[in-house]
C-alpha cells in the first residue's frame, strides 16, 4: 500500500535539480518540465503551459468553460505530457480531457495538483461539487 507521498524531479537547472534527478535514477528535464511520482509509483512529466496553450484549452472546452471546476481539472491535465514512460498527446478536445482525467484518476491528479509543481489545484473545488451532486440522489 502507498503513502501517498508525491516526487518532484524539478527540469530547471540549477537549486541541486540536476542532482535530484541523478538521486531518482532519471534523465534531465528540459527548462520548463518536471516530473513527479504519484502515489500509484507512476512518473508523470508535466511542462508549464504558455498563454498560447492556455487560450488553446478554453477554446476546446468550448461550452464546458462555463464549469469552473471542470476548467481546472482540464488545465491540470493539459500540463502532462508523459505518463509511466509514454508520451501524450496534447488535449486537443473534451474528450481528450476526460481520457486524461480516467487516465491520472486520483492518484495522478493529487500528483500533478501538489504545490510544489506549480501548477495551481482546482482539484479539491471539483470533489467538493461531485459530493455536492451526489448528495442530491
Amino acid at each position: 500500500m502507498s503513502d501517498g507521498r508525491v516526487t518532484l524531479i524539478e527540469g530547471v537547472p540549477g537549486a541541486g535539480g540536476a542532482q535530484a534527478a541523478a538521486d531518482a535514477g532519471a534523465e534531465q528535464l528540459p527548462p520548463g518540465f518536471s516530473a513527479v511520482t504519484d502515489s500509484l509509483g507512476r512518473r508523470i512529466v508535466i511542462r508549464k503551459l504558455n498563454a498560447i496553450q492556455r487560450v488553446k484549452v478554453l477554446k476546446v472546452l468550448g461550452a464546458a468553460a462555463q464549469v469552473q471546476q471542470y476548467v481546472g481539472l482540464a488545465f491540470s491535465v493539459a500540463h502532462v505530457v508523459e505518463v509511466a514512460g509514454q508520451r501524450m498527446p496534447p488535449v486537443n478536445s473534451e474528450q481528450a480531457v476526460d481520457n486524461m482525467i480516467a487516465l491520472l484518476d486520483d492518484a495522478g491528479l493529487e500528483a500533478i495538483s501538489n504545490e510544489k509543481t506549480g501548477i495551481p489545484s482546482l482539484y479539491p473545488q471539483a470533489d467538493e461539487a461531485l459530493e455536492l451532486d451526489l448528495g442530491k440522489n
